[in-house]
Parts: C-alpha cells; sequence; structure tokens
C-alpha cells in the first residue's frame, strides 16, 4: 500500500494531504497565504488537555539554583540534579533562579 493510500484513509489532521504538502510543511502554508489555522489541525474540545485543572503531584523535582554559585562541589550538585531530573522526569521546577517577581508577571499574567 502506498504512503499516499495510507494518509488518505487515515483519520488525522494530516489526511487527505500530499506528501509534497506533507513534506513543505507549515511555513509553506503560511508562505503561499494561509492566514487561519485549517479546521483539520485543530483538535476538537473533547481532546483538547484541559489547562485548567492542575494535578496534584508531590515529588516533581524542585531544583535550588542557587547551588551554582556557592562553590564547586554544590555547582556539580545542581548540574547532576537538573541531569537526573531531565533523565526521569522530563522537567522540573526552579528556584532561587533571580528572576525578579515583577518580570514573572510580566511574563505570565495569571502568576499572583
Amino acid at each position: 500500500m502506498a504512503a499516499a493510500t495510507i494518509l488518505e484513509g487515515a483519520n488525522h489532521a494530516w489526511s487527505g494531504l500530499s506528501l509534497e504538502e506533507l513534506r513543505r510543511g507549515a511555513k509553506a502554508l503560511v508562505d503561499g497565504g494561509l492566514t487561519r489555522i485549517p479546521d483539520r489541525y485543530i483538535l476538537p474540545p473533547h481532546q483538547r488537555p484541559n489547562y485548567s485543572q492542575v494535578l496534584s503531584c508531590d515529588n516533581i523535582p524542585v531544583i535550588d539554583l542557587a547551588g551554582l554559585d556557592s562553590g564547586y562541589e554544590n555547582r556539580a550538585q545542581v548540574i547532576t540534579d537538573i541531569a537526573k531530573a531531565c533523565q526521569n522526569w522530563g522537567f522540573y521546577q526552579v528556584v532561587n533562579h533571580g528572576v525578579p517577581f515583577a518580570v514573572m508577571q510580566k511574563s505570565h499574567p495569571t502568576i499572583s
């Protein structure tokens, strides 16, 4: 079965696109005059993530960046902690990063 046939029969945002259209990507669509996201790229509301629901998790890694400025051993530990958090979780929370609260508020208006 040819790849184009598989894509045409699939129930995905990319179904119905030619292989050439897929290869060109989103930039080609915008360069071609696209001004709104095509419906085929938008998930129905019941399939979208619910970002207003926050799940509780007590063991998300917290990295204290203050250790980066307090000697080689502490710096090495912070770097090790970041590496472990990335390997095991894929993300982590950072504290003592030095970014002023006012700057954080401007970047994310829901912070209070």
